[in-house]
């Protein structure tokens, strides 16, 4: 299962064990080849594994594509809008006075 995570616009929230990441990781390289890495990276000995769990990534793109388009990370409504001070009520108004 995957969603979406509230944190960050690009980041995806699994319970998919890491194996099956990799294999996922590894089968989106063999889609979308990259650049030649050196021999002694460590990301050419993790690519030069075979996927175990294979996926179909042109139709994870595809069906990422007819999703229709909501807005899950909406601006802000205006500059400042967070949390503001607390409020100062009668207490704080003796304690000025006082003072």
């Amino acid at each position: 299962k995957t969603s979406r995570s509230h944190a960050s616009p690009k980041a995806i929230k699994t319970d998919a064990p890491a194996h099956v990441i990799w294999d996922i990781l590894r089968c989106w390289v063999k889609a979308h080849p990259v650049k030649t890495l050196s021999d002694a990276s460590p990301g050419h000995a993790i690519l030069a594994k075979d996927p175990v769990t294979v996926v179909d990534i042109e139709a994870m793109e595809k069906e990422s594509k007819r999703e229709p388009r909501r807005v899950f990370y909406p601006m802000n409504p205006e500059a400042y809008w967070g949390p503001k001070t607390r409020a100062h009520g009668k207490k704080r108004a003796r304690e000025d006075q006082e003072g």
